[in-house]
């Protein structure tokens, strides 16, 4: 029987560093999700596809960059990715108060979709350098805690700053907070580690793939909801879509949390691959299989989130 790991401690300050700038960073996207619907459907007079197309536009920028930002995290490091993010996020988030039509706030939001994946990368790949190899998938886990206790909380922050039409306060918060994010994300300490050297690999690797697509296709429906729900509960006349999100969000958590202790426990009952000593993590087994960085495995899995 192989001895079982030292449980390394985890949750140092560094790492709690960067999860403290995630939460800040996503609260800044999450309190946007009901504002942005509200914002086209109100001040532009867009209909239901202008919505759509507002809220999807800040993916399209992510997905152009993901492939790229590993290697860029690589090479400079990943405080770059994290600053660099959330400070794109933050001034774009700014300017959409000056726009008056459609095609420009989606053009912005694009810009906004470049920094998110930069940050989101960055940060990820950071949680994983900070945690001992054998508690990475529970490093993540903790990590989708910053993910989901934004997405969760966000939207009831933007009802509440929004009320009626206060569209101007609801940019200024968000852009604050993403503001807040770069800050925290200036003090953060970067694992020391070896530059890649040689010719960069494939852009988009076999092993990561099947991952992906499989990632894509489960929050297709997840990015109609959140895009649609905060209109629908007001034909409803149910108020507003904060409550929701709370739910959505908090039940996320609370799976994330448990499953989190609950991976070391069943660690021993996974088949072991004959090829590899350990069973591989889920973020970072691409980079184990083809000898690169987690941030470039990170990076082309979260092109499809």
């Amino acid at each position: 029987m192989r001895p079982v790991p030292t449980r390394e401690r985890l949750l140092t300050p560094r790492f709690l560093l960067v999860v403290a700038a995630g939460l800040s960073y996503f609260m800044a996207i999450g309190m946007l999700i009901p504002v942005i619907p509200r914002y086209v459907k109100g001040p532009l007079a867009g209909g239901n596809v202008g919505v759509g197309v507002a809220v999807g536009s800040l993916f399209v920028g992510a997905v152009l960059l993901r492939p790229y930002a590993g290697r860029v995290g690589d090479r400079f490091g990943r405080r770059v990715l994290i600053v660099g993010g959330a400070l794109i996020v933050a001034v774009s988030t700014a300017f959409y108060g000056a726009v008056d039509a459609l095609p420009f706030l989606v053009a912005i939001r694009v810009l906004s979709g470049v920094g998110e994946a930069a940050f989101f990368v960055g940060a990820a790949t950071m949680i994983t350098d900070l945690a001992p190899e054998h508690r990475r998938g529970e490093a993540v886990s903790y990590w989708s805690v910053a993910v989901y206790g934004g997405l969760a909380f966000g939207p009831a922050l933007g009802e509440a700053v929004l009320g009626d039409d206060r569209f101007l306060a609801a940019w200024i918060v968000s852009a604050s907070l993403a503001l807040l994010a770069a800050a925290l994300g200036t003090i953060t300490v970067e694992v020391a580690r070896t530059l890649p050297h040689g010719p960069a690999g494939k852009l988009l690797h076999r092993a990561a793939l099947a991952p992906g697509v499989v990632l894509f296709l489960g929050l297709i429906g997840l990015a109609g909801f959140t895009a649609f729900v905060p209109l629908y509960v007001r034909e409803l006349d149910l108020g507003g879509a904060d409550t929701l999100f709370l739910l959505y969000g908090g039940l996320i958590l609370c799976v994330r949390i448990v499953g989190a202790r609950l991976r070391p426990a069943c660690r021993s009952s996974i088949p072991r691959c004959s090829c590899s000593p350990s069973p591989p993590c889920p973020t970072t087994s691409g980079a184990r299989w083809s000898g690169r960085s987690p941030a470039s495995s990170i990076s082309r899995r979260a092109s499809a989130r």
